[in-house]
């Protein structure tokens, strides 16, 4: 009992309580809450917002520096005259000396590398804002998977309940028919027998929907509500060629491995800048006083145009272009990957559906046919036409058959989203339209162009 009272403050306690007022009871609440609280999405934001900051770094390099530079020194020198006009008198000198200045650069032409910086960047950033697409992909698809199998899980201990009552009333009739000399103990064996089985099988369900619960737990943060169902199927393509060429364009996977290869070329044309001259002015105002030099003072101020010519290096920005070009040429075989890969999970995911579709239909007629056979059964044991065998074994196809529809239901609204997923067009606006959605772009605008201040956010 005190478990169970602790789980509940935790639960109560839990910082994603706040987040919803009440238990969440359709597919839509689920989603959402898991979409605002899910770690792993937080993270793949936090993600996307540290690789804004990359713009800003590149950014830096059209702007001027500004340092301020000084010294102070405290010098106690004896010296010794003993070889000197003064004969052997010591002279002992005590002096302060600094140095005070401010160097303001500004570069003018660095090569082109600035440029090629802010295009890794912004490269880097789409390859962030896909990869967040994908970890929100995952989590909402986690979370319809563990939506659909409580729902599934529930219906399935609802009808093995049924089934088990039922065959707890077929026992009293055998009985009551045994005692009338209408039936055999062997009869009422059999009964006792498949209600026996119906038990365990029910506990066995029951214990699976408690694993399907924790699974909802892990990934909505809370425990479910008394779920509603299924929700009404979202739209997918009618043929496998309109998904695949779906997918080619909005599969964030695939999406991210273009923007890769973007900033491996971005990443070259930075590199090769090591080639090329910089340019840049270079002013100092500076203050200086050493007693050294007969009690000097020095002001000044300077102003030069700085030019850097590369010659030679030891071969270092060669062997960086080289590596460069080859990651490139990693980064386009990996893509073809990813894009053969993209093609192969729409192709299966769509499979799954179209089995999915079929199956759906041929387990309905399977149950409607079960319900048929089974009352049937009943009245023809009734009248002493059937045995107590076959409306056991009736009993129990039906049972199986329901069973099969309730989890083919399940497979199917699951194959849905997977085909969804797999075109890259599995959002939470397709699930929930009143959710708040997060937009990467309002972070980068608001930091974008920042000249200083770390503390902004």
């Amino acid at each position: 009992m005190k478990t169970r009272v602790w789980f509940c403050a935790f639960l109560w306690c839990a910082p994603w309580a706040t987040a919803a007022e009440t238990l969440p009871v359709t597919l839509e609440e689920a989603c959402s809450l898991a979409y605002q609280t899910h770690p792993q999405i937080k993270a793949a934001r936090l993600q996307v917002e540290a690789l804004d900051e990359d713009y800003n770094k590149a950014l830096s390099g059209f702007r001027p520096s500004v340092k301020v530079f000084g010294d102070k020194g405290y010098v106690d020198e004896k010296i010794d005259k003993r070889f000197g006009d003064d004969g052997n008198q010591d002279q002992v000198d005590a002096r302060n000396s600094y140095t005070l200045g401010v160097i303001h650069e500004q570069p003018l032409y660095r090569g082109g590398k600035t440029m090629a910086e802010m295009d890794v960047a912004m490269a880097q950033i789409a390859v962030g804002r896909e990869d967040l697409r994908y970890q929100t992909q995952e989590v909402l698809l986690g979370t319809i998977k563990a939506y659909v199998g409580v729902v599934v899980e529930q219906d399935i201990v609802t009808y093995q309940r049924d089934y088990q009552k039922t065959l707890e009333d077929n026992i009293t009739i055998t009985e009551a028919r045994f005692q009338a000399g209408e039936l055999t103990m062997t009869d009422v064996s059999l009964a006792k027998s498949r209600w026996a089985r119906a038990r365990t099988e029910l506990r066995q369900s029951e214990r699976t929907l408690a694993a399907r619960r924790a699974d909802f737990m892990a990934m909505v943060g809370m425990l479910p509500g008394s779920l509603q169902g299924l929700s009404k199927s979202p739209k997918t393509p009618e043929t496998l060629a309109a998904a695949t060429d779906r997918a080619l364009g909005k599969n964030p996977l695939l999406r991210a491995a273009y923007h890769t290869i973007e900033a491996k070329d971005a990443d070259v044309d930075r590199i090769s800048s090591g080639y090329r001259p910089e340019l840049s002015i270079q002013s100092q105002i500076y203050r200086q006083e050493d007693p050294s030099f007969d009690d000097q003072r020095r002001e000044g101020a300077e102003t030069k145009v700085v030019l850097k010519i590369p010659l030679y290096d030891g071969g270092m920005v060669s062997s960086w272009t080289r590596q460069a070009k080859k990651e490139r040429q990693r980064a386009a075989y990996e893509k073809d990957g990813v894009y053969r890969d993209v093609i192969r999970d729409v192709t299966l995911a769509w499979s799954d559906l179209q089995t999915a579709t079929s199956d759906l239909e041929t387990t309905q007629l399977e149950v409607t046919s079960a319900q048929k056979a089974a009352e049937g059964m009943r009245e023809e044991l009734d009248m002493g036409f059937r045995s107590t065998l076959d409306f056991l074994d009736a009993e129990q196809d039906l049972m199986g058959a329901q069973r099969r529809l309730i989890t083919t239901k399940g497979r199917k609204r699951i194959a849905e989203y997977t085909l969804l997923a797999a075109m890259g067009e599995l959002n939470i606006e397709k699930i929930s339209k009143k959710t708040k959605k997060y937009n990467p772009k309002d972070h980068f605008e608001r930091v974008k162009g920042a000249y200083y201040g770390w503390w902004q956010e």
